[in-house]
């Protein structure tokens, strides 16, 4: 039996026209009880929140509700109907699923001609897909149908014909879930862990990239070439071979831009992946300005659910927030910072777990810049106190640093022992107590305590600065400034401007 609140979110995730389309086919389908399926639906859709009881009270003395369980059971099934209907051919996988069940019934028909024709037209849409495992299953009806229509002295020669053309495809398939394994393995380490930062991590991304370094990219498939292109994109960002990456990631917006509008639908995630992988390219080569017209495409693509809706609008807020923050414009970052959190209200626990992580520290971020500290606490804790902390431990790490920072800004002095401490252990722990991070912690845990004029604060952060610089000539050392503009802070530390000021000016110049 279904739950009801799964019902009920099932019904809530319905659009006007899937709701319309469901009322229609129920008034179709359904013989004597069609009212009541209607009504119960009706009455779940105005519910903002799953309230059985008052259903029941709705529909107090109702035959139907002797049986209340099946029904809801029952209309949770004839809403999934009536979407595959709704739904019928709207994407090329669903339509060679069609066509494989139209095929079933003409050969149980013994419609062998209209059997035959049809098949080709799947065949032939499944090759120039790259729909390989679904080509399989028109394979295996390739040899039923042969055996049909052709005469007994060429069976031989067809089946003969048709294994070898299997046995190529399940090879190809192969090579492709091995490619698929690995870097969705990469894929996996990044979730977890971030951008590689230590030596040992990027020799692991480069050993996936030799052990497919030598296949002929031409002669690849579409899923291949997109995997082959995202795990050198993720090698060569790690690496700090920021040039090579933008190759990469461009070579892939290519490929995606260049299958049928309707593929390409269907590949919506890897499109958008590969465009914000394009823009974090641009700004890790400086080049801010050239970004505006990736981040409009991003904005400008048509969704087909909610679950593309999500990942349009958590990807695009994470983009413009990080650009926004890059080029310094931290009065304009405070504006979409309030859209975000708006937003992130709206959709709730849909949005992905990694991407509420990284949108909170790039807003606890703007809060300190922008002197509200309270706020930054707030959000770093948030991150800190997260359940799931196998989550980006990268971000998890410097929300750690970063609150000590604005603990000391704020001027509560006696909170940092016990954070620095639990920082330094977290760190430990996770094995993300890099060169760059030891330095600021150590320089929190021994230096600030000790500042308690404007000389001091001056010459501590002095040589602060000078540490920290030699480590940035290390590129896996200089990714911790993605993460948070430290040089800048220890500069405004120096010179006694405003952070925000600082930014804008060294944006400017």
């Amino acid at each position: 039996m279904i739950a009801s609140e799964e019902l009920h979110k099932l019904i809530k995730s319905l659009s006007q026209s899937e709701k319309r389309f469901f009322k229609i086919y129920a008034s179709r389908h359904v013989i004597g009880e069609v009212n009541n399926y209607v009504y119960l639906f009706d009455a779940i859709t105005n519910q903002k929140h799953y309230d059985e009881k008052e259903i029941k009270r709705k529909f107090e003395g109702e035959p139907f509700m002797n049986r209340f369980a099946a029904v809801k059971n029952y209309l949770h099934h004839l809403i999934l109907k009536s979407m595959r209907n709704f739904h019928s051919g709207s994407t090329i996988d669903i339509e060679l699923k069609e066509m494989l069940i139209d095929i079933d019934f003409l050969y149980q028909k013994g419609l062998y001609k209209q059997c035959q024709k049809l098949h080709s037209k799947a065949e032939k849409l499944a090759i120039e897909t790259d729909k390989k495992t679904r080509l399989l299953e028109i394979l295996e009806w390739k040899a039923k149908i042969l055996q049909i229509t052709n005469k007994d002295s060429e069976q031989e020669h067809f089946h003969k014909n048709v294994f070898l053309e299997e046995s190529h495809i399940l090879n190809t398939i192969k090579l492709s879930l091995e490619l698929k394994s690995e870097v969705l393995d990469v894929f996996a380490m990044i979730r977890k862990k971030g951008f590689a930062r230590s030596t040992k991590d990027l020799e692991l991304i480069n050993e996936v990239v030799k052990k497919y370094s030598k296949l002929n990219y031409q002669k690849l498939n579409f899923n291949d070439k997109y995997y082959l292109n995202y795990i050198n994109t993720v090698y060569f960002t790690s690496s700090g071979k920021n040039q090579k990456s933008y190759f990469y990631t461009k070579r892939n917006i290519d490929l995606l831009e260049s299958i049928p509008a309707k593929l390409r639908d269907e590949e919506f995630e890897k499109y958008i992946v590969s465009l914000n992988n394009l823009v974090v390219n641009l700004i890790n080569i400086n080049k801010v300005t050239e970004i505006k017209p990736y981040l409009e495409k991003i904005r400008s693509l048509a969704t087909h659910n909610i679950r593309e809706n999500i990942i349009l609008w958590a990807t695009s807020y994470k983009l413009v927030l990080g650009v926004t923050i890059k080029s310094g414009d931290y009065d304009e970052a405070e504006r979409i910072v309030e859209e975000v959190s708006t937003g992130m209200a709206f959709y709730s626990d849909k949005i992905p777990a990694t991407d509420i992580v990284l949108l909170k520290f790039n807003m606890a971020i703007v809060y300190f810049v922008c002197n509200n500290y309270s706020k930054a606490i707030r959000a770093l804790n948030e991150i800190i106190n997260e359940n799931e902390l196998s989550l980006r431990s990268d971000i998890q790490s410097f929300a750690r640093i970063i609150r000590l920072i604005v603990f000391w800004e704020k001027g509560e002095q006696e909170m940092l022992p016990y954070a620095t401490l639990s920082a330094y252990r977290f760190l430990y722990k996770k094995k993300k107590l890099y060169k760059f991070e030891s330095i600021v912690l150590r320089f929190i845990k021994e230096k600030v305590p000790n500042i308690n004029t404007s000389g001091k604060q001056k010459m501590a952060f002095i040589e602060l600065q000078k540490e920290l610089e030699k480590q940035l000539k290390d590129p896996l050392e200089k990714k911790a400034l993605d993460y948070f503009d430290f040089i800048t802070w220890i500069e405004s530390k120096i010179s006694k401007k405003d952070f925000k000021q600082l930014a804008k000016e060294k944006m400017a110049s």
